[in-house]
């Protein structure tokens, strides 16, 4: 069964150019969204790319907690066209 996703929290989402090591865009993104974890990360997959990597908290008891991906594309610069990659943060967060 996969895990639902809680009430209360919301998605964040930063990208950031890798070839220029630079943050250009965060955002946070509230409901509606996939109830599961496994149809939120498809979606996200789909709209960002290949995952690498899992992203990772230390839980109150000391164990790692997953709480989002890093996915990975390669995109076009809207002035030049040049090509370049984009990494993408996804992270599930409680709402402050």
């Amino acid at each position: 069964m996969e895990k639902t996703l809680p009430e209360g929290y919301q998605l964040r989402i930063c990208h950031i150019d890798e070839d220029r090591e630079m943050i250009f865009s965060e955002y946070v993104e509230r409901d509606p969204w996939p109830e599961t974890m496994g149809e939120l990360y498809r979606a996200l997959q789909r709209e960002y790319g290949r995952c690498t990597s899992r992203v990772y908290i230390d839980g109150s008891d000391g164990r790692p907690v997953h709480v989002g991906w890093y996915f990975v594309s390669r995109e076009r610069y809207e002035d030049t066209g040049e090509p370049y990659l984009r990494g993408t943060w996804a992270t599930v967060e409680r709402r402050g």
